[in-house]
């Protein structure tokens, strides 16, 4: 399954990385989570919950674009809405007592929530009379609606000019995007640039130390592999090699070099409390080791 987490920069820029099936995916991102899931600090909170990263009003409208009135929603599939503030709590209660799910507030200030509404609505995806969604329309508590994108990122082989080509079908998000192929061997590339870039200090501090941080910055990175500074998992990788009980896979690098990168660490060393393996060996460091018999 696709996989997604954010990772900062230097410059304290928030990137989301999506990896296809075989990785590689640093250990201890959450599984199978789509990078379109993770707008508002979603995968950051044990219950899904928004509110781990605001965006502003700009980079709310670059992400989700412009909202539409609820006469003009024709599906109401991966929705934020904007209520009436000043009928906040009667909002919440109608919610509470609903089957619709709340995934929590996007900004408090402009008075918007994630909501899944998929009970209110019937098989044509209209508004069932009578239910929650229709009571909150109707009443004028929603005023308007965003639709969420889906950030569909892909990379195919040119068969004609044998290269990979990496697309994107969307226009805007306020995310540095990066998308690992299907292809462990093929090294992510960074496909979208944002206007109004999310910054470190949205996300809530007790969030933060759960963005995996590299080095440099992503402006002026166009293609990283992530294995070069984390044990990834990653399969379909081709032979691995055992180097002091630990296997390491080889990788291409950015720099056009390949490396052997860690990409298993058994449980023995997990809880020895020996120092951490390294994460990386050029070719010529492994065959040293070799040399030196540190090879198992």
């Amino acid at each position: 399954m696709l996989t997604s987490w954010y990772m900062v920069d230097d410059d304290g820029n928030i990137a989301i990385m999506q990896g296809d099936d075989n990785g590689p995916v640093p250990f201890g991102v959450r599984e199978e989570y789509f990078a379109d899931s993770m707008f508002f600090g979603e995968s950051l909170d044990d219950n899904e919950i928004c509110g781990a990263i605001e965006l502003t009003k700009e980079q709310i409208e670059e992400t989700l674009g412009q909202s539409r009135a609820p006469k003009d929603i024709t599906s109401w599939w991966e929705i934020v809405v904007e209520i009436d503030t000043s009928r906040r709590q009667e909002f919440l209660q109608i919610v509470e007592d609903s089957p619709i799910h709340n995934y929590g507030c996007v900004s408090e200030s402009l008075g918007l929530y994630k909501i899944d509404v998929a009970w209110c609505t019937d098989d044509n995806y209209a508004i069932i009379k009578g239910s929650a969604l229709d009571r909150l329309v109707s009443s004028g508590i929603i005023r308007s609606v965003y639709r969420i994108p889906e950030l569909n990122l892909d990379c195919k082989y040119n068969e004609a000019t044998k290269e990979y080509v990496f697309t994107k079908e969307f226009e805007n998000n306020s995310y540095y995007l990066y998308t690992q192929p299907y292809w462990p061997q093929i090294i992510q590339k960074r496909v979208h640039i944002p206007r109004y870039p999310v910054k470190i200090e949205q996300v809530h501090p007790d969030k933060r130390e759960k963005i995996l941080r590299i080095p440099g910055k992503f402006s002026e990175i166009e293609y990283m592999q992530i294995a070069e500074w984390y044990p990834c998992a990653a399969y379909s990788v081709g032979e691995t090699v055992d180097i002091d009980g630990c296997d390491y896979a080889l990788f291409p690098m950015a720099d056009g070099t390949e490396k052997y990168v860690l990409t298993h660490i058994p449980e023995w060393l997990k809880v020895s409390g020996d120092n951490p393996p390294a994460q990386s060996y050029t070719i010529e460091e492994y065959e040293e080791l070799k040399r030196k018999g540190a090879k198992r």
